[in-house]
């Protein structure tokens, strides 16, 4: 092994460095845990005329009529607040987005399970609610 680095040029070492390196870094990333939701999500979006505290406390009382439960995932750099909805087994089978749209208007992304009717009626419901109460 070691004549074959020997061999090699500094610029050739560097390049074999830069790919154990980026090899590295895509295994570690590929550990987070998507549950149900997967590589491929359905996605929903919606747009509230109410800032987003008011939005959120909507989304916790919200879940909790669809008997799932959410934990609060940390916040994207441009401030977007994120937050994972889990099934009964703890599994996770949706994740939300809320973002400031300005002072009173609030955008959510909720991006979840493929294929799953109960967690689309259940999306479906949430935003339902949130609209009925701030909209």
């Amino acid at each position: 092994e070691y004549a074959v680095l020997l061999e090699m040029g500094s610029g050739e070492i560097l390049n074999v460095k830069k790919v154990v390196l980026s090899a590295m870094i895509f295994a570690l990333g590929g550990c987070a845990d998507l549950g149900r939701v997967g590589m491929h999500p359905d996605v929903r979006t919606a747009s509230f005329s109410a800032p987003k505290s008011d939005i959120e406390n909507c989304l916790y009382s919200s879940v909790s009529r669809v008997h799932l439960s959410i934990s609060r995932d940390a916040p994207l750099a441009d401030g977007t607040d994120r937050f994972n909805l889990l099934d009964r087994s703890e599994e996770k089978v949706a994740w939300v987005e809320l973002s400031s749209v300005s002072r009173k208007s609030t955008a959510m992304s909720v991006y979840y399970a493929p294929h799953s009717a109960e967690i689309k009626k259940a999306v479906d419901a949430v935003i339902t609610r949130c609209r009925a109460e701030f909209d």
